[in-house]
């Protein structure tokens, strides 16, 4: 469960989406590249349809744990998302969906980043080490660019704020204006901002 953690945490630290991080994750449980070769296969002609869809059928999920918060003394057993030797037709992508959602919220954000923020933030302030501070923002934030760290503490997603840092005039704790252009956005894109207008 580590490292499934550690990697979806470096992957938040590095700016990537929930779609892309769920995405890398499709990739690694359902062997993508297994697939890719067996793809290219069957182009090149080296194998039939029917050779193709059987090696398809034959690939095997890889184990992925299940999420549960840290620490847990009463969690002993290993515990994959799909079953022992399931295959690549057992895949359902909402489960990995879940699954995610589980990592982030109560594994990433409450068993690891707070409390690693938590440590960065005190020795920074021990010792005055910008580079603490920096990681604090990272793990807790996945930025270190203080306009979107305040768009995250308003609760805007990645996806949201690299279109809307272009349109915040002024952001801090006592709220948010965002410059006259952003009523000329589309609708669907107002409605995510509405609240704060």
């Amino acid at each position: 469960m580590l490292s499934t953690s550690i990697q979806i945490l470096l992957w938040l630290i590095q700016g990537r989406s929930f779609k892309a991080i769920l995405a890398n994750r499709y990739a690694y449980i359902t062997k993508r590249d297994d697939q890719r070769n067996i793809e290219k296969e069957y182009k090149e002609r080296r194998i039939d349809s029917n050779e193709q869809q059987a090696q398809l059928d034959s690939i095997i999920l890889k184990f992925s744990q299940i999420a549960t918060q840290l620490p847990n003394k009463g969690f002993k057993n290993l515990v994959s998302i799909f079953p022992t030797n399931s295959h690549l037709s057992d895949f359902k992508y909402d489960i990995l969906v879940f699954d995610t959602y589980d990592y982030l919220d109560k594994v990433i954000y409450f068993s690891l980043a707070t409390p690693l923020s938590g440590a960065f933030h005190q020795y920074y302030e021990k010792t005055e080490d910008k580079r603490a501070e920096i990681m604090k923002n990272y793990i807790k934030y996945g930025t270190n660019d203080p306009l979107e760290i305040w768009l995250t503490r308003y609760g805007f997603s990645f996806e949201n704020i690299e279109w809307l840092k272009g349109y915040v005039n002024q952001i801090d704790e006592n709220g948010i204006s965002f410059k006259p252009e952003i009523n000329r956005l589309p609708e669907t894109k107002l409605e995510v901002i509405n609240r704060f207008i």
